[in-house]
């Protein structure tokens, strides 16, 4: 019976779409960021053809090593691996690309591709079960037992792996605790912020963290985000913003404004500075144009591009933090039967970008307006579209101050200045705080309330 399931595989064939691997493989050389997407998701053992898996561990390791994945560095790399003439030599690699168009994801081809594998290890798993029970030298409950395992870590999938050990995990800690140490007192052990009551009570932005600023639109959260990012790169710390709501010239403006000095709003229309004030934007603008800062406001059709582009933004370029404006705009391009569902899938997937690839994630979220004009937010406030509070390590909540009453600095319906910044949640349950703090509307900066008087 044992050949007649073998010869039953080889008859119908094994599940397996070589054409769509070629795909991926044309895609890839095509666009380098197709790399970054497949890397997540597929396993070298998942293609089926031998050759296809050779081309692929290569461009694995071609992409770990943070080297352009083309056609003549992978033929010089089979080359020294004396593996070019078993892949079907250099012509083949020139004709991976014929027919590929260039695609923004291959999340559908991967999708294929993964079917495919799964299907030929149930396969295989189940013949090595028949036979096992055919040979009869196992008992029924071992080869039970040796299915289940071997089922669970198909289901794992690339990332099953072996057990962790305990004792290596310990000698982990321990070696990055004494690294710690060794850091000044005066150093954040994480990326600081710029503001100092923030950065004592977080120890800054930590590697694998996420971070969500809360608050109703209108409230500030793009001027934090950028004036963290900002102040993070003068610290010479790579940092990266997405912008999918604000173009890049609005930005720019925003940042030329806070490190000038000059008022923001004579940056709606520049006829309104001054000689010297457009020498200062000049001069503010070489400044800012040598910080390590990524702005990208360049549209994205997917989650999956964003991650993998993001992913792109860590290995080439060193980011350390990754600021997102904003959940909503990603969500939308996520996938799920509707907003709550979207808006989760988005903010999990962040979380696991952040610890997949060891940087800061601080994604800005618009939260309902409050019932009342002075309500202060709170951690439940994130979870009216989703629970996005389960995922963040640290959630920072935005207030501001309405004026409810006629005075000589503030008319009514205005923000006052009393303003705070709430950090809601601070990772591993610790201390929670509040800031009083001051939105300058001069710089669009977030300031000590103590200076307020000085600006």
């Amino acid at each position: 019976m044992t050949s007649a399931v073998n010869d039953y595989s080889l008859d119908r064939g094994l599940p397996a779409s070589p054409e769509v691997e070629r795909s991926i493989l044309g895609a890839i050389l095509l666009d380098n960021e197709r790399a970054l997407e497949a890397v997540q998701e597929l396993c070298t053992a998942d293609f089926f053809l031998d050759a296809h898996r050779q081309i692929y561990a290569t461009i694995r390791d071609l992409e770990a090593a943070n080297k352009p994945i083309e056609i003549g560095s992978l033929t010089q790399e089979l080359l020294d691996r004396k593996a070019l003439e078993f892949v079907g030599g250099a012509g083949y690699l020139a004709s991976l690309t014929d027919g590929v168009p260039r695609r923004s994801s291959i999340a559908h081809y991967i999708s294929i591709v993964r079917e495919k594998a799964t299907l030929r290890n149930l396969i295989h798993v189940g013949n090595g079960m028949v036979a096992s029970a055919l040979d009869q030298t196992a008992k029924a409950d071992e080869v039970l037992f040796n299915a289940e395992e071997s089922l669970l870590s198909l289901m794992s999938g690339c990332d099953a792996g072996k057990t962790p050990v305990l004792r290596e995990q310990c000698l982990s800690v321990i070696e990055q605790m004494q690294w710690e140490r060794t850091i000044p007192n005066e150093t954040l052990l994480g990326v600081p912020t710029g503001i100092e009551d923030l950065d004592e009570l977080t120890t800054g932005i930590r590697p694998s963290e996420l971070w969500v600023i809360g608050a109703p639109q209108g409230r500030a959260k793009t001027a934090l985000a950028l004036q963290m990012a900002r102040n993070a790169a003068m610290h010479e710390i790579p940092v990266a913003v997405r912008s999918m709501e604000m173009k890049g010239d609005p930005v720019l403006r925003r940042c030329i404004s806070a490190v000038s000095g000059i008022p923001a709003v004579k940056f709606k229309d520049p006829r309104r500075l001054s000689e010297d004030e457009m020498l200062r934007a000049e001069q503010a603008a070489v400044q800012l144009s040598k910080l390590p800062l990524i702005l990208d406001d360049q549209p994205v059709k997917s989650l999956s591009q964003f991650i993998a582009k993001s992913r792109l933004y860590v290995r080439r370029d060193h980011i350390k933090v990754l600021f997102v404006d904003h959940l909503f705009a990603l969500a939308a391009i996520s996938p799920g039967r509707d907003t709550r569902t979207k808006v989760e899938t988005a903010a999990e997937a962040l979380r696991r970008f952040a610890y997949d690839e060891n940087i800061g994630v601080v994604l800005l979220h618009h939260t309902r307006k409050p019932s009342e004009a002075n309500a202060k937010p709170d951690e439940d406030d994130l979870k009216e579209t989703g629970n996005v509070a389960i995922h963040a390590h640290v959630i920072l909540m935005l207030w501001r101050e309405i004026a409810t009453e006629q005075t000589s600095t503030h008319n009514r319906g205005e923000f006052n200045s009393n303003d705070e910044i709430i950090a809601a949640k601070i990772r591993d349950g610790g201390e929670r705080g509040t800031f009083p703090t001051w939105f300058d509307k001069r710089t669009l900066e977030w300031k000590s309330r103590e200076l307020r008087g000085m600006s």
